[in-house]
């Protein structure tokens, strides 16, 4: 076959595809949604009546009988958790997965894990201890979402230790890599060493694992891996100091240079390699209340893409790093007025006060990122500071102070 006979696929056909592509996606959500709702609703049922004969509103329960219920409403949890998980996985394969990515403290993330697992370990006769320090820095990461990868990682956990032995949560900070490992680990210790690359991406588990009386089915772990990988960390299986398992991710300090630098090598390296980034800033002017700015750092959140980043860097000002050249010429601040639109008709409140916002410059992401890297982590200083030296703001508190004055 000759080679002038084999052509690039024209602009139209490509945008054809595309359509048709996103289209199959949307109908593949819909199907999801629907089946995954009717499926809850059937779960919630059992789940319901399992609690009125653990109360005794259906009969005397004897020992043996409250361990069994005990069992269905564990087993009921695990069938949520897989719920969630192609849930996840629909939002993720559509964009519609919102990232509230912000600074937090570990024990935001671990604390509300706490109770579920110590719940869950007891049926099997498992000890939970937790290695938590509180003096950890605060990390950058979507909470809500670490906290169900963690679920992952802690089911995992459990599943591996068979009658017998302890769970240990724990988190480990790596100050030379400038992160934080949170980590769960059956019949073992903590550890601080990374442990060799593991995939993963795919649902079925090795047949060592099926041996050991662990489940094929892993969905939870590959949701898990990509749940992480969308807070810039990333998901790695731990050697133990003994016939134990550990699992752990690692998160970025709150430390804007950072996170940046992670941002920006995804964007330049990843599978879906960007040409350029820009910069914007938004703020409030007008009196507000905390009710909303809360409102307002949502609009924001709702209204990004998973490739874009926004920084609370005051009490009511917000920087955007976002993965294209002129967001005033794209569709970002179409999906913010309409996200807007939204908030406004359901606030009980009224209307959102009015947002400024000013486009800070936008840089082609050459072979070296570094020049990018510096421009913008100048730029995190809110305006009210902006006349202040560098000293008496340090790029590394920023995100610290906003989320106390927050």
């Amino acid at each position: 076959m000759n080679k002038s006979s084999c052509h690039e696929p024209s602009p139209e056909n490509a945008a054809r595809v595309r359509r048709r592509r996103m289209q199959r996606r949307k109908a593949l959500s819909r199907l999801t949604d629907h089946v995954t709702h009717d499926f809850r609703a059937s779960l919630t049922v059992v789940r319901e009546y399992a609690s009125l004969m653990q109360d005794g509103l259906c009969g005397d329960v004897n020992d043996e009988q409250r361990h069994a219920l005990a069992v269905i409403d564990d087993r009921a949890d695990e069938l949520g958790q897989m719920i969630d998980d192609l849930l996840d996985l629909s939002k993720m394969h559509t964009g519609r997965m919102a990232l509230l990515r912000r600074t937090c403290r570990v024990a935001e993330i671990v604390e509300p894990l706490l109770p579920w697992l110590e719940k869950k370990a007891a049926l099997k006769g498992l000890a939970v201890e937790t290695e938590v320090d509180d003096g950890l820095p605060a990390v950058f990461c979507d909470p809500e979402m670490i906290g169900r990868a963690l679920v992952s990682l802690a089911v995992h956990a459990v599943k591996s230790c068979g009658n017998s032995g302890r769970i240990l949560v724990w988190a480990l900070e790596d100050r030379q890599k400038r992160q934080m490992t949170l980590g769960v680990t059956g019949n073992g210790s903590r550890v601080g060493q990374d442990g060799p690359p593991h995939d993963f991406g795919q649902y079925e588990a090795p047949a060592r694992k099926r041996r050991n009386g662990q489940k094929g089915f892993r969905l939870g772990l590959s949701v898990a891996k990509k749940l992480v990988h969308r807070n810039f960390g990333e998901l790695t299986e731990l050697p133990t100091d003994g016939p134990g398992t550990a699992l752990a991710c690692s998160l970025p300090l709150s430390i804007p240079e950072e996170i940046l630098q992670r941002y920006l090598l995804r964007l330049h390296q990843g599978p879906r390699s960007r040409a350029a980034v820009s910069a914007a800033r938004a703020w409030v002017e007008a009196p507000h209340d905390s009710d909303s700015i809360a409102s307002i750092d949502k609009l924001f959140h709702f209204a990004l893409r998973p490739d874009d980043l926004v920084f609370r860097i005051g009490k009511a000002e917000w920087m955007f790093v976002l993965a294209e050249k002129c967001p005033g010429e794209s569709r970002f601040l179409a999906r913010l007025e309409d996200v807007r639109k939204d908030i406004d008709r359901h606030r009980l409140r009224g209307e959102l006060p009015e947002i400024e916002m000013k486009m800070e410059g936008a840089w082609s992401l050459a072979a070296d990122t570094s020049d990018v890297l510096s421009r913008i982590v100048m730029l995190l200083t809110p305006l009210e500071t902006r006349h202040a030296t560098i000293d008496d703001a340090p790029a590394g508190q920023i995100l610290e102070n906003a989320a106390a004055s927050a």
